[in-house]
């Protein structure tokens, strides 16, 4: 790099970063959405404002700043402060908020990297145009050869260096627009970056590659890869110039500045290295080539050269699993962190549940799947994420903990990005989706949903029964019949239930939420994995207390007694006799009865259904009056759980510290 533009780096630094302005957009971790300027702040090359680290990416920049920018970089400040009183611009030295300007712009004027306007003004004050900018840095650049000098007047005299710009790559990947403009420092620090590489180009090497392994997948330092090279875009002037290289696979170090070995993973990326590519070359810039599709799913069906994904994205695969002159094959698959052949899945009829894919003109070149022991939400994190309580689907909503310790591979889910994440990260409301025997576990972090309940639908999408919640318009897929993938449910925020049963089991249970605001928690496949809001329970288990006329007094699961009306106009009662059902009145039930409850939207008794003995699982009698039920007692649309006992002759619940859950 030469020391030109070493200085007017230096001098940048000093001169954009010395301007207060707040920024609206404060950039994420000190850094932006736009990867040049990622590069120069890395780099440390540009700083945000002291004390806020504001980059004010939108702000102009006037002449005058240029000026003194330019002069600073050739280090000649001090000749600046001989020329302050000396007249070249007029308008210079009575403008009151650039007078301090004119030494600066005085030295630049000379060394031909300013100009001024054909009325021989400099016009200090004036923000200066994208032309304006783009001219100084073909001049810090080499500048305009004569010939070309001699096309830069009048009207259009930003023309040649426009030209000139885009041949020396100053204008690489920079939007334009109307160069006549004013320029945002956004604008010049990408001018900046392009001058500074298009200077340096030749140290490096840019090779198009598909990142093949991680420390995940093979014994690798969590910042190293393996990739096999596409295509060279770029060779260094200390390459081999007969060597050629695709097809090659090389370990490269991507710094966590540069790039997560994560999220990299059977992408496709321009990678430039500092030199030639070789073996233990570090990456300075990856860039990820967004031609390819990265496809995420579950696996729903494969064939002997197809996939189908989500059940509706088809797919070719080009085998064997070899390198190819095109990079329209199957470079590797991976299943749950093991290399696992593509034919493998067809003959051993493997469905992933979740998969990454990449692919190309509809060809599959690189598959990352995944089947799940557990997918939860979390209810609590303890120990620095090594203790996780999540909500079991298996045991109505019971905790379940889950132990991690510091070998465990933590990758963290945040829309469609994957990194490398700790035990520290995880936190109560994120999903975590464990696969024990590789010690891995998956955490989406942006899991949560919120919005107003309408309703639920179901359907059967080849055999597996799907049920949709609907929220705010949009439709969220629930498991019902797949263990340890079904959804609880709330209405208190503390007693959970297993969302399952038919649909109109399912719409039955959910209605007490219509119209409120409920949250959602969505697993990788967005499928709902917990709904919670804080309504009135309309259906529920309870015990028969005693029978008024037209009022029912029911014994909750809790320990509550309440009273409801019971009116045959506005109920259905249903008794049971010899274990089938028939309609009954309320002389058909009795005290201690067991009986599942459904309310109206005005509280009375809309459904009272009389529970039969084969209704209950009954694990073990403890003596003749206690039917003991240890785990669970299933009951149709609702599922009690605990240590619950009920005495038939006294008709009364008991159970541990009296804590029953339904």
């Amino acid at each position: 790099m030469s020391k030109r533009i070493i200085s007017l780096v230096l001098a940048l630094v000093m001169v954009l970063g010395t301007f207060s302005f707040t920024f609206a957009e404060e950039p994420e971790n000190g850094l932006t959405d736009n990867e040049k300027v990622n590069w120069l702040i890395q780099e440390g090359l540009v700083e945000g404002d002291e004390g806020t680290g504001d980059l004010r990416l939108a702000d102009p920049i006037k002449r005058s700043e240029v000026a003194k920018m330019v002069v600073l970089a050739q280090g000649k400040g001090e000749l600046a402060k001989s020329l302050e009183t000396i007249e070249r611009f007029p308008d210079v030295l009575t403008s009151p908020a650039d007078k301090w300007a004119n030494g600066y712009i005085n030295v630049a004027a000379a060394d031909g990297i300013v100009t001024g306007y054909e009325d021989g003004t400099f016009r200090p004050g004036n923000n200066i145009t994208k032309a304006e900018a783009i001219a100084m840095m073909v001049r810090v650049a080499g500048g305009l050869s004569p010939e070309e000098q001699k096309l830069a007047v009048g009207k259009n005299w930003a023309a040649p260096y426009l030209i000139k710009a885009h041949e020396l790559g100053i204008l690489e990947g920079v939007e334009l627009g109307n160069a006549n403009e004013a320029a945002t420092r956004e604008f010049v620090f990408e001018i900046v970056y392009n001058t500074i590489h298009t200077a340096d180009s030749g140290r490096y090497s840019i090779v198009k590659a598909i990142v093949l392994e991680n420390y995940r997948v093979e014994n690798l330092d969590k910042d190293e890869v393996v990739v096999e090279v596409i295509s060279e875009i770029q060779k260094s002037k200390f390459a081999d110039e007969s060597r050629r290289i695709e097809g090659a696979q090389y370990s490269l170090i991507i710094p966590e500045n540069v790039g997560d070995v994560e999220d990299l993973l059977g992408k496709v990326a321009n990678i430039t290295v500092e030199g030639e590519i070789r073996d233990g070359a570090e990456a300075v810039r990856v860039v990820v080539d967004d031609t390819y599709k990265y496809a995420v799913g579950a696996i729903t069906s494969v064939g002997k050269n197809r996939i189908v994904v989500n059940y509706s994205d088809r797919y070719t695969v080009e085998l064997p699993e070899r390198y190819d002159k095109s990079d329209e094959r199957i470079f590797r698959t991976y299943y749950n962190n093991k290399s696992f052949a593509y034919e493998d899945f067809v003959e051993e009829e493997v469905y992933p549940e979740f998969a990454r894919i990449t692919v190309k003109n509809g060809k599959v070149l690189f598959i990352d799947a995944f089947d799940f022991d557990d997918i939860a939400p979390v209810q609590e994190v303890r120990n620095d994420g090594r203790v996780v309580y999540v909500y079991n689907d298996e045991a109505d909503g019971a905790l379940k903990k889950l132990e991690f310790n510091s070998r465990t591979n933590v990758i963290i889910i945040d829309g469609t990005k994957m990194s490398v994440g700790s035990l520290e990260d995880i936190e109560a409301m994120d999903v975590v989706h464990y696969i024990a025997d590789e010690n891995t576990v998956f955490v989406r972090v942006d899991a949560e949903v919120e919005g107003v309940y309408e309703k639920a639908s179901s359907t059967t999408i080849e055999g597996v029964s799907i049920v949709n919640i609907f929220v705010d318009g949009e439709a969220y897929a629930a498991l019902t019949k797949t263990p340890y993938r079904k959804a609880v449910y709330t209405y208190n925020l503390e007693d959970f239930a297993t969302l399952e049963g038919s649909q109109s089991d399912i719409d039955e249970r959910l209605s007490a939420y219509k119209d409120e605001e409920v949250v959602l928690l969505l697993d990788m496949n967005d499928n709902v994995q917990y709904i919670a809001a804080e309504v009135k329970d309309t259906h529920f288990v309870a015990m028969i207390k005693d029978i008024l006329v037209d009022e029912v007094e029911l014994e909750l699961v809790d320990g509550e007694e309440e009273v409801y009306k019971a009116s045959l106009k506005r109920s259905t009662l249903i008794a049971y006799e010899e274990h089938s059902l028939k309609e009954g009145r309320l002389e058909a039930f009795n005290k201690g009865d067991l009986v599942r409850v459904r309310l109206d939207e005005d509280g009375y008794i809309a459904k009272l259904v009389k529970l039969a003995d084969n209704d209950i699982n009954i694990d073990a009698w403890e003596d003749e009056d206690y039917a003991g039920y240890s785990d669970r007692i299933a009951t149709g649309k609702a599922v009690l759980t605990g240590n619950l006992r009920y005495n038939k002759n006294r008709g009364a619940f008991a159970g541990e510290e009296n804590e029953f859950y339904y």
